[in-house]
């Protein structure tokens, strides 16, 4: 557990400090899109609708960075796993058990 939490607080600094490098191009990436656009991917992420397009752009680059965040901490978890445990994971989910542990980590 101690050594999970470690990398996991390794993980929200990296993810920190990569917001700060690219938040800055998202965000003028984001501010390309049409309100419509910026609202309808909200609308896919179940967020408030509502507010001026920068508002719009804040909140959808907050929610990418979160799944991009969960992402990471869902693949470190999966490879803390031992293969016996990723493949009775995988197989109570009703995928291939078979391969490499890397394989069997991206299933």
């Amino acid at each position: 557990r101690r050594k999970l939490n470690g990398v996991v607080e390794s993980m929200e600094a990296s993810a920190k400090e990569s917001k700060k490098k690219t938040g800055k191009a998202q965000e003028a990436q984001l501010l390309g899109q049409t309100i419509v656009q910026l609202r309808a991917s909200l609308r896919a992420r179940g967020l408030p609708l509502g507010g001026a397009k920068k508002a719009l752009v804040k909140r959808l680059q907050a929610a990418l960075v979160n799944e991009a965040l969960a992402e990471d901490t869902r693949a470190l978890s999966a490879e803390l796993l031992t293969v016996d445990e990723l493949k009775a994971e995988l197989k109570r989910r009703g995928l291939k058990v078979g391969g490499r542990k890397a394989e069997l980590v991206q299933r």
